[in-house]
């Protein structure tokens, strides 16, 4: 493929209007021209992201590195007036509309299926609500073009999202004979026998547990889960667990749990110092762990947040 100048090609083809070659060709040369409905075409798809903003990141360094895209032009194709808008929206710093994508989904030529993926995408990233944005999750996972290609995702979100499914791997590990009919029993407060077996085979599957003539082994295994899963999964997770707490003032005798509380004054420098003294004292709580068949699983649940806000203005 030889260059030419502009000049050189309008004279070869015979054009007398620059309108006319700009308005239908992005790229000049001695081949067949591109044109403005053919530029913006890629091979990514919606389905392979879970989130609207790295889809359009991958898109656009998709289109630059074939020399097709500017921000610009890309923008006003969309019928943005604002010529970074789609910039602005992959770096978190503008939300994208549901028309907005629309318009986006027709300029890179998307069929209807991509078109209703980027939207649940959209509506999945944009939502603030914790427990709303669990429910959309689910569902997109439900999806068979999201499930196909985020099997493992869907398998992580079922584990955190659920408060008794770490529980029951910890109970394994000093009570590994037990079957699903003995952990539901176990459990306080009480979870169906289908549950727990639904629970054994996610966690199975995901590798953090093992059935052996011996009973079930259980396997210290990181999830490489996405961070948007984790987060949504884990608010889940801990809403839970502070509901659980709740409902142990009532549950237990005093002599078995402890609940105490304490109201203080921090600047920010001492927040973040006892934040960090809470973690370790995670760690130093975990160390002394046991295995014991005559131990119990204890929840011990770490919280330390603003009731205030600030108060800006007083010397």
């Amino acid at each position: 493929m030889s260059h030419l100048s502009l000049d050189s090609y309008l004279g070869r083809v015979g054009l007398s209007s620059w309108a006319c070659i700009l308005r239908n060709t992005v790229y000049v040369t001695t081949d067949a021209p591109i044109r403005s409905e053919e530029m913006y075409s890629t091979k990514l798809r919606p389905t392979d992201f879970l989130d609207h903003r790295r889809f359009l990141e991958a898109v656009v360094d998709d289109l630059r590195a074939r020399g097709m895209f500017s921000h610009r032009t890309f923008n006003r194709e969309c019928g943005f007036s604002s010529p970074n808008f789609v910039q602005l929206v992959i770096q978190g710093r503008r939300n994208l509309s549901k028309e907005a994508a629309e318009r986006i989904a027709k300029t890179l030529r998307l069929s209807k299926v991509e078109t209703r993926a980027l939207l649940q995408l959209r509506e999945l990233n944009n939502e603030t609500d914790p427990d709303r944005k669990l429910i959309l999750f689910e569902n997109l996972l439900r999806n068979p073009d999201f499930a196909e290609r985020h099997e493992l995702a869907q398998a992580e979100l079922g584990f955190y999202s659920k408060w008794y499914n770490v529980v029951v791997r910890e109970l394994l590990q000093s009570h590994p004979r037990l079957t699903a009919r003995e952990i539901s029993q176990a459990l306080l407060p009480r979870v169906s026998e289908k549950e727990i077996a639904q629970a054994l085979d996610e966690m199975v599957a995901l590798g953090f547990i093992e059935q052996t003539r011996n009973g079930w082994k259980t396997k210290h295994k990181q999830l490489t889960t996405k961070n948007e899963i984790l987060h949504s999964a884990l608010i889940s997770f801990h809403s839970s667990m502070i509901e659980i707490a709740r409902e142990s003032l009532t549950r237990f005798k005093g002599t078995e749990r402890e609940v105490s509380s304490v109201t203080v004054q921090l600047t920010e420098k001492e927040f973040l110092d006892l934040r960090e003294r809470i973690r370790d004292f995670k760690k130093d709580a975990l160390s002394i762990e046991t295995s014991d068949p005559k131990s119990r699983v204890y929840q011990f649940n770490f919280q330390l947040f603003p009731v205030t806000s600030d108060i800006e203005g007083e010397k």
